[in-house]
């Protein structure tokens, strides 16, 4: 199972799901940007029950969605913040495979909560 965190790609973002990968320690869940995911989609989804990549909005386009077959691997989505304003550019490429999106809260994000945020994605994606 996939779930992509979609941020600017700048600093705040990617200390934020280091924040997300150290409340993830000792549990089955990989924390890794998308390229890396992808690279080694198929052993790692085998390996782990919980996948969770991050990147840019901008990795979210139709065209990536095929070339990665991102319909049929993206089990959720989570925006950031500082990106909030494209969550209706990210919904409408996502909505014909019928993924959801969701926003990373603003407090848990601006507090570098790892543990609520891994809680939270846990909470809407069982696995």
């Amino acid at each position: 199972m996939l779930v992509y965190i979609c941020c600017s790609g700048g600093g705040t973002s990617s200390f934020f799901c280091l924040k997300i990968k150290q409340a993830a320690e000792g549990e089955n869940i990989l924390v890794d940007d998308i390229d890396s995911i992808l690279k080694n989609y198929e052993e790692l989804d085998k390996k782990y029950d919980l996948l969770l990549a991050y990147g840019p909005t901008t990795f979210i386009r139709e065209e990536y969605m095929i070339k990665n077959n991102l319909g049929e691997r993206l089990a959720r989505i989570w925006i950031a913040p500082q990106m909030r304003h494209l969550k209706g550019e990210v919904m409408k490429v996502v909505e014909p495979y019928g993924i959801p999106v969701d926003s990373i809260d603003m407090l848990v994000f601006g507090r570098m909560n790892g543990e609520k945020a891994l809680a939270d994605i846990k909470e809407k994606t069982p696995f």
